[in-house]
């Protein structure tokens, strides 16, 4: 269990946020509000999708789905939920 602790413990660090965003500054000419729209615009919708992802898969277990068809079925909704903002801005 204290592995299985620590890795949901390391799953859970933001080190693709701060790396994106490093990105984005440094390539934008160091413009700070550059990078504000950028995580205002494609990175709110991700914690949402991201705790439907985990309540996806923890139900999926519990009904004792196949491992891989939760992991697909969570990734779809996850999907969905992160493309959706900017779909629905396409189509304005």
């Amino acid at each position: 269990m204290r592995a299985g602790t620590l890795a949901g413990a390391g799953g859970q660090l933001a080190l693709l946020v701060p790396l994106a965003m490093w990105i984005v500054f440094s390539a934008g000419g160091r413009d700070s509000q550059q990078t504000e729209d950028f995580v205002r615009s494609s990175m709110v919708a991700r914690p949402l999708a991201t705790v439907m992802f985990v309540i996806g898969c923890r139900y999926g277990l519990s009904q004792q789905w196949p491992l891989p068809a939760v992991i697909v079925l969570a990734s779809g909704v996850w999907g969905v939920l992160v493309t959706r903002p900017y779909v629905v801005r396409r189509l304005r």
